[in-house]
């Protein structure tokens, strides 16, 4: 079993701790669950918004409903998908290191913590080719902890080139390597010696990221 597979081996989840819509044919589809929301919400390294006296900031908002399109999402629908996700930000007020941050986080509380037959095709097939483009260039991951929990965050950031590139764009991931003072920066220093120089931009690569925005 490979290291990521080893790390998500115990996926699982509840019924009761999921929020379901019905999707335009008919069937369930899950939200984001209440404790992967809590966790993407709290855990980014940029400054939170400032509450309003509202239960949610329109950034807030903005991860949650990006974060529930994404786990819903079906392939027949993925290509429309960065632009849904754009839009939604961008009613919100805009693009912000801390809303990408959330996400990022949010899909990997998806990842650790979700019930595989709970999202949709679209983040099944991102994750297997997330995966596969990894490659053995992060197998020593499997005799690394420190490396591992970096292992699961490329896989989360490969999930979203492939459903919503504009996300790590807001991260800092550019084409020459972190924009200085980003999240990417940030995690690439933290990381330093265990992901191997270069491969981050090789996975990139193979995943077919175009970088488009500033």
């Amino acid at each position: 079993m490979d290291p990521l597979s080893s790390m998500l081996s115990c996926l699982c989840g509840s019924d009761d701790d999921y929020h379901w819509h019905k999707n335009s044919a008919g069937s369930a589809q899950p939200f984001i669950s209440s404790a992967e929301l809590k966790r993407a919400l709290s855990a980014p390294r940029a400054p939170p918004p400032k509450r309003t006296g509202e239960r949610f900031t329109a950034a807030e908002k903005a991860v949650a409903d990006v974060l529930s399109i994404l786990r819903a999402a079906e392939n027949d629908t993925s290509a429309e998908l960065p632009q849904q996700v754009d839009d939604i930000v961008t009613a919100q007020g805009g693009w912000t290191e801390w809303i990408a941050e959330g996400i990022l986080n949010g899909i990997k509380a998806v990842l650790e913590q979700g019930d595989p037959d709970k999202i949709g095709s679209a983040m099944k097939s991102a994750y297997d080719r997330s995966v596969d483009a990894a490659g053995t260039a992060f197998q020593f991951a499997e005799d690394h902890p420190v490396a591992a929990a970096g292992l699961l965050t490329i896989v989360a950031v490969g999930v979203l080139v492939l459903l919503a590139p504009v996300v790590v764009e807001a991260l800092g991931f550019a084409e020459l390597g972190p924009v200085e003072g980003s999240f990417a920066a940030w995690w690439e220093s933290t990381y330093a010696g265990y992901i191997p120089k270069g491969s981050l931009f090789s996975f990139f690569q193979r995943l077919g990221m175009l970088w488009g925005r500033a």
